[in-house]
């Protein structure tokens, strides 16, 4: 797997060549040195969207700790600076009501700047 997208001109030659009628996917797919895959992804997108261009991300799901908190992170912080992720994760579900894993509080902690 790539940790980077394809350009668009590679993927709008890509599927011109495919559009053009003489090659295969396989054969297309191997002279662009692309997967096979990808090249079906890419003929998919722009029957879809008009364009080969890759889609915008989704998202994820919302925070369980979100920007809202942010008073009551720093809170518990300040009233318990050398609390562990388990403490800080317990009281805050014990205030906000809210489910909160240690992974969840640890990324809250990160996204508001506060280092341990």
């Amino acid at each position: 797997m790539r940790p980077w997208a394809y350009s668009i001109e590679l993927r709008e030659r890509a599927v011109a060549a495919w559009e053009e009628g003489d090659m295969t996917e396989t054969a297309v797919a191997a002279l662009f040195k692309v997967g096979e895959a990808s090249l079906r992804r890419w003929k998919r997108l722009k029957r879809k969207t008009g364009s080969v261009a890759p889609e915008k991300h989704a998202g994820g799901p919302e925070f369980r700790v979100g920007i809202e908190h942010e008073p009551v992170i720093r809170q518990l912080v300040d009233e318990k600076p050398d609390a562990f992720l388990e403490e800080l994760s317990h009281e805050f579900v014990q205030r906000t009501g809210r489910a909160c894993s240690t992974s969840s509080m640890d990324r809250a902690l990160r996204r508001l700047g506060i280092t341990r």
